[in-house]
């Protein structure tokens, strides 16, 4: 056989190998994958170990090897996993966190606390209430160094020792967990009002140590950052049995519980003998907000809390207010509630419907679609999350399908009142729009956009504005392309109220991190009119209809 010929076989032979252990990489990855969903644990685990002993670099593999042994009962095989992984795997804090979970089941209590110790205060674990309620931690919750975590050792009995417990742990984790609690305030600023508050903690009725607090945890500058005024229990605020909104023409109650429905489309002047205005300004250091737009959005609630009111100098008298409205210079007398006894009575105005619709202004359905005409098909999401009636991949290929099967040239997609959800799932409906790229150029895209346009939603904006030729229609959004996000809820020790901490950078469509926009801006500006909303108009819908 000649020299040629051999070295043809040969190479033939490596390929026909290669090909071979590709093929059963292949093989062995979606049968170790299978087998894991389908929690046959015992096939998982020597099957993601073999993955993981011919590729050391992937630390899917050893998480889900190490996940597989464990629910075997083979805790021990799981750590050397596990340990492995902490070197080059992306959830450290994770990882360290079921290392702890395993010498539990081993019954090495000093050896979970050094794990939970690295998961904690080394790789900053963000989500204290699974820590807290967690069932592998219950044989040594009542344990000093388990309380730490939570701020609760020592225990302490005197109020102002307690406010400081509060303070401190309040502190010490928005420092710890935030992505960087100076981006927007300067450390010099933040430790200034931090040494104001502690000077002054005991002069402190309960409600103005809250909302002090409250007022710390906004210096971060981030909508997602926030210490939530409680609305139960001891420390309960009080609310008007109203809520504001702010439209082009002003401040309007859009919401009242039964007794007071008639102010509901009211233009508000003044409460407590402040202009609207002036409370507005004032309560811009309670609500962490990424721009105006979301302070537009998040403010009003603060403008109706008595505590909110009393403090910023409205007339409080026997807990009620005097409300002004414009219309014939009417004045109301108005009491405060409990905010649990009032908020659920709070009602929006249902009956508002677009005619020939069945959108609706409030429309308060996660998702949902249907033709405005025989060329527009309309996209409403909310929330971009799965509920109970199906998965947000579901809705988007069901919602693409039907947008298909009736052949309407454009597609609008309503992102006005999408407060988030998970961003992981916005690739479901960006994949169906760029299959769908030739049809949906020249104008054939519109984007509805505006304040409550926020967080997972506008990832999925800065995505689409990247990879698409939309237009974007309504006002700008109520979060910045580039914004410090995600909700990491904790407990403080001695209120136990919620403090919710940010600790994820985002940068969506180009990732560009010179992008300094403060919100996406929409191409054609349409502020929401009082006049519209309370006549039952979408202008925005109606603009499309007649434009599109």
């Amino acid at each position: 056989m000649k020299k040629n010929q051999i070295r043809y076989l040969f190479g033939l032979l490596c390929i026909v190998m290669i090909t071979s252990s590709f093929s059963q990489n292949l093989a062995t990855r979606e049968s170790a994958t299978n087998n894991y969903y389908n929690k046959s644990y015992d096939k998982a685990g020597q099957l993601f170990i073999a993955l993981s002993e011919d590729n050391p670099y992937n630390s899917e593999y050893l998480i889900k090897g190490a996940l597989s042994l464990r629910s075997t009962g083979d805790f021990l095989s799981s750590n050397n996993l596990l340990k492995e992984a902490l070197k080059y795997g992306k959830w450290p804090d994770i990882y360290c966190y079921y290392l702890a979970a395993n010498y539990m089941s081993l019954n090495k209590p000093d050896s979970a606390f050094y794990w939970l110790d690295r998961s904690v205060y080394d790789f900053k674990w963000p989500d204290y209430r699974r820590l807290k309620t967690s069932i592998f931690f219950e044989a040594i919750n009542s344990d000093p160094r388990f309380k730490k975590y939570f701020g609760l050792y020592p225990e302490v009995s005197e109020k102002v020792d307690r406010r400081l417990a509060d303070l401190n742990f309040m502190v010490e984790k928005l420092q710890s967990i935030h992505y960087n609690i100076y981006s927007k305030t300067s450390k010099e600023i933040w430790e200034a009002r931090l040494n104001a508050v502690i000077n002054n903690v005991q002069k402190y009725s309960d409600h103005e140590f809250i909302l002090e607090l409250i007022k710390l945890a906004a210096l971060a500058g981030d909508g997602h950052t926030k210490l939530v005024y409680p609305e139960e229990g001891d420390y309960a605020f009080h609310q008007l049995p109203i809520s504001l909104y702010q439209f082009k023409e002003g401040f309007f109650v859009n919401a009242a519980t039964d007794e007071f429905s008639d102010l509901i489309g009211k233009k508000l002047v003044s409460i407590g003998g402040l202009s609207v205005h002036e409370i507005f300004g004032h309560s811009i250091v309670y609500a962490g907000h990424e721009n105006l737009q979301h302070h537009k959005k998040i403010t009003p609630r603060f403008m109706v809390l008595r505590e909110v009111l009393e403090e910023v100098g409205a007339q409080i008298l026997d807990n009620s207010v005097i409300l002004n409205f414009e219309s014939d210079s009417q004045s109301f007398h108005v009491p405060f509630y409990h905010i649990e006894k009032i908020e659920s009575q709070i009602k929006y105005p249902y009956k508002y419907e677009l005619p020939d619709s069945k959108i609706r202004l409030n429309n308060y359905e996660d998702f949902g679609y249907s033709a405005l005409n025989d060329s527009i098909f309309y996209v409403n999401i909310k929330y971009i999350l799965n509920n109970d009636k199906r998965t947000f991949k579901a809705f988007v290929n069901e919602a693409l399908r039907e947008f298909d099967s009736l052949k309407c040239s454009k597609l609008v997609i309503d992102l006005r009142h999408c407060g988030g959800g998970n961003s992981e799932y916005n690739k479901f409906l960006l994949h169906g729009l760029i299959k769908r790229s030739d049809q949906l150029s020249n104008e054939n895209l519109i984007v509805l956009i505006g304040r409550n346009t926020y967080s997972a939603a506008i990832n999925l904006v800065g995505d689409i504005e990247y990879h698409s030729n939309a237009i974007f229609v309504g006002e700008p959004t109520g979060c910045s392309p580039n914004f410090i996000g995600e909700s990491n809820v904790l407990n403080l020790p001695y209120t136990n109220l919620y403090l919710v901490i940010s600790n994820r950078y985002h940068q969506p469509g180009a990732n560009n991190s010179l992008d300094k926009r403060p919100w996406i801006a929409p191409d054609i500006y349409l502020e929401p009119s009082a006049q519209d909303y309370f006549n039952g108009k979408d202008a925005v819908i109606d603009f499309i209809l007649s434009e599109f």
